[in-house]
C-alpha cells in the first residue's frame, strides 16, 4: 500500500501526521540530491502532497496554522521552480519531436535542444540555487517539527468532510471557468486545483480502490494534460525569447506551430475526462465519498 494514504482503522490524527512526516522526509532526502536532475521536481511533488494533507485538515488545525504551514511550505520550493522549468523544456521538446517527427527539422530541434540543455545547465549551477536549496530544507524542516502541535481533535470523516468539499468545489469552479477562457493563467489555476483534488483522492484510495483509484487515475490524465500544455506554453516563451536559438524564422514559424497545434490537441483530450469527474455537485460528491469512507469494506 503507497504510504501517502490513509490505512484501514488506523487513527486518522496519527494518519495525518504520519504522511505528512513521511512527504516532508522525502521531499528533504531529494533536496541532499538537488541540484542534480530530476530532484528539484521530486522535491517539489512531495511539497505539493504535504500541503494536499495541510488543506485536507484545513478546518481542525484552524485557519491562523493552515496558512503558516501551506505558506511556509510554498515558499520553501517556489525559489527552486526555475530549476524545475528549465529542465522541463528539455523533455517537453523532446515529447513534442516524437509527435511530429515528420513534420520538423531535425537540424532545428538539435538547436533548439542544445540551447535548453545550456539553459538547465547554467540554472543548477547558479550561485542561488544551492543556497534555495539549503534554505528549503530548513524551511521544510520546521514544519516537520512542528507536526505534533497540529490539533486534531476530531475522528473519523468529520476532521475530512469541509476540506475534501472545499478541495472538490473550488476544483469544479476552476474548471468552469476554464470552459470559457483558455488564458495561461485560467488554465494553470484549474491545473493547481485539480491537482488538489487528485491528492485528495490519492489519500482515500484505499477506502475502495476499485472505484476511488480509478477516479484518482482519471484525475492524473487530466492534470498530465494541463500540465504538458503549460509546459508547451513556456516552450513557447522560450523559443520566442530567442529565436535564433531556431535558426531560420520559418523554422521558429514552424516549431512554434507544432506548439499550438499540440496544445489544441491536449485541450481537446481534456476537455471530456473533466466533463466526468466533475459532473456531481459537490455535496453529493462527497456524499457518495462518505459512504465509501463508513462502508465495511473499506473502513
Amino acid at each position: 500500500m503507497s504510504s501517502f494514504a490513509f490505512r484501514a482503522n488506523e487513527d486518522l490524527p496519527h494518519a495525518v501526521r504520519r504522511i505528512a512526516r513521511h512527504q516532508i522526509d522525502m521531499l528533504r532526502d531529494e533536496l541532499r540530491r538537488a541540484p542534480r536532475r530530476d530532484a528539484v521536481h521530486e522535491a517539489r511533488k512531495s511539497s505539493k502532497k504535504a500541503r494536499a494533507v495541510v488543506r485536507l485538515v484545513r478546518d481542525e488545525i484552524g485557519e491562523k496554522r493552515y496558512r503558516r504551514e501551506n505558506t511556509t511550505l510554498r515558499d520553501a520550493v517556489r525559489p527552486l521552480a526555475p530549476v524545475r522549468d528549465a529542465e522541463v523544456l528539455v523533455h517537453t521538446l523532446d515529447v513534442l519531436a516524437e509527435r511530429f517527427a515528420d513534420d520538423v527539422r531535425l537540424r532545428t530541434l538539435d538547436a533548439v535542444r542544445r540551447a535548453l540543455r545550456t539553459d538547465a545547465r547554467r540554472v543548477r549551477r547558479a550561485p542561488g540555487t544551492r543556497a534555495a536549496v539549503r534554505h528549503a530544507s530548513a524551511l521544510a524542516g520546521q514544519v516537520r517539527s512542528r507536526l505534533r502541535e497540529w490539533a486534531i481533535d476530531g475522528r473519523g470523516w468529520p476532521v475530512l468532510r469541509p476540506g475534501l468539499a472545499r478541495i472538490y468545489k473550488r476544483a469544479r469552479a476552476a474548471k468552469r471557468r476554464a470552459d470559457g477562457d483558455t488564458s495561461t493563467v485560467t488554465l494553470h489555476e484549474w491545473r493547481k486545483r485539480t491537482k488538489d483534488l487528485r491528492y485528495a483522492l490519492e489519500l482515500l484510495v484505499p477506502t475502495w480502490p476499485p472505484v476511488i483509484g480509478a477516479f484518482e487515475e482519471e484525475l492524473h490524465k487530466l492534470t498530465d494534460r494541463l500540465g504538458d500544455h503549460r509546459d508547451l506554453t513556456r516552450l513557447a516563451e522560450r523559443v520566442q525569447a530567442a529565436p535564433d536559438a531556431c535558426g531560420t524564422s520559418r523554422d521558429c514559424a514552424a516549431l512554434l506551430g507544432l506548439i499550438d497545434a499540440r496544445r489544441a490537441e491536449l485541450l481537446e483530450e481534456a476537455r471530456p475526462i473533466a466533463e466526468r469527474v466533475f459532473s456531481e455537485k459537490p455535496r453529493a460528491f462527497v456524499a457518495r465519498l462518505h459512504g465509501y469512507w463508513t462502508a465495511p469494506a473499506g473502513r
